[in-house]
């Protein structure tokens, strides 16, 4: 199979002291075994701790916010190499009904950005149990595919997220 994502991220809001089962449903490595490497301030961003893997291509930012609800964190969990990427590829396929994928690909401008990055919503408690769904409300992974399109225009976007939510 051809590169069709140079990088996956996934984003999630979870109260301090919450599981991270949601994205580690995804992730290629636990977000605890990323968060025993050694971490750094991200230089732009504000209180953002940011963990390296660089030998597994994995990047966790982590934020402290606080909310209605008390202290939140904002986790943001970035892999690149391609195993990786292909795996979430095939099992989006492959647990994702084809009448759903066929559903994104009639709509696909809703799920495309303008930076051209395939933006699905998952369901959190439905990971939590190792399953991959769509959430269309309630807490939910942000999962975002840069796609690997070149030249980036919007119509070669289309074509590789199609290629993407087809059967291969």
């Amino acid at each position: 199979m051809a590169k069709l994502v140079h990088s996956i991220t996934l984003e999630f809001f979870l109260k301090a002291g919450s599981s991270t089962a949601p994205i580690d449903a995804f992730a290629p490595v636990p977000v605890a075994k990323v968060k025993e490497t050694q971490w750094s301030w991200h230089e732009r961003r504000e209180q953002t701790k940011v963990y390296e893997l660089k030998k597994e291509g994995v990047l966790l930012f982590e934020q402290e916010t606080v909310s209605d609800h008390g202290k939140l964190l904002i986790l943001q969990y970035k892999f690149s190499k391609q195993r990786d990427t292909k795996v979430f590829i095939e099992r989006l396929r492959a647990e994702l009904p084809a009448e759903e994928r066929a559903a994104l690909v009639n709509g696909i401008g809703d799920v495309l950005d303008e930076d051209g990055r395939l933006c699905l919503k998952l369901g959190a408690e439905a990971a939590s149990l190792g399953l991959l769904t769509l959430s269309k409300s309630g807490t939910s992974v942000m999962a975002r595919l840069n796609l690997a399109a070149f030249p980036k225009t919007r119509e070669r976007c289309v074509e590789i997220a199609e290629k993407i939510l087809s059967d291969g």
